[in-house]
């Protein structure tokens, strides 16, 4: 009995793909100038590609295509870091960025391995503002609302409060830049928190509201007689 052992290769002749990308990742206060880089390889069964028949292109959001050339050879099976020379601005706070990446090379015969997109979250450091105003109110008959002011980045997670000038702080549910207090009868700090995302959380300054007792009127004794 003759027995035939067929191997097939399912390579392709001429491939250029995208493994994976080292930049730009999520992070804090990117800037203007970041650093796009993917990893591209030669899948083909030549054994190299010359330098200069792979173009790299990028675009942020769907905007207009970045085009550079490989001009370094990429020899069989072997991966090549590509950085381009041209920066991605992704300075804009608290926003996420569609970056996608992908090669032309007219002798590739397996498009599906051109492309890679991913997302990239660039949170700003926050600026935390101060709550206003501070004021004195009467002992038990109060009422106002606080704003929080010049606060930037970040989302507000609650509102705080201490009676004992900021050694405990108690959580206010409130989400919203302003908080209305009533009928305060001890000296207040209100606060607001807020989280920074990928960079740090802070806390706003406070405002403090002090306490006035009421005053109290007093008696006048009397009557008394006296001598002319």
């Amino acid at each position: 009995m003759l027995c035939v052992l067929l191997f097939s290769n399912f390579g392709f002749a001429q491939d250029a793909g995208i493994t994976t990308y080292n930049s730009p990742t999520d992070g804090c206060d990117k800037g203007v100038d970041e650093e796009i880089t993917v990893v591209v390889i030669n899948n083909s069964s030549a054994p190299f590609i010359p330098g200069g028949q792979i173009t790299a292109n990028y675009s942020i959001n769907g905007g207009t295509a970045v085009q550079e050339p490989l001009s370094t050879p990429i020899t069989l099976g072997s991966t090549f870091v590509f950085t381009f020379s041209q920066d991605a601005d992704l300075s804009a706070c608290n926003q996420d960025f569609l970056i996608k990446v992908w090669i032309d090379y007219a002798a590739d015969t397996n498009p599906n391995n051109d492309t890679i997109v991913w997302t990239v979250r660039n949170d700003c450091t926050i600026i935390p503002g101060q709550v206003q105003n501070d004021e004195t109110v009467c002992h038990g008959n109060n009422s106002n609302t606080l704003s929080l002011n010049g606060w930037q980045n970040g989302t507000i997670t609650n509102w705080v409060y201490s009676e004992d000038n900021g050694a405990t702080w108690i959580t206010i549910p409130n989400t919203s830049s302003s908080h209305t207090f009533t009928d305060l009868t001890t000296e207040t700090l209100f606060a607001v928190d807020i989280e920074g995302g990928i960079c740090g959380d802070d806390r706003s300054s406070p405002a403090l509201i002090s306490i006035q007792n009421n005053p109290l009127g007093g008696t006048i004794s009397g009557p008394d007689t006296l001598c002319s």
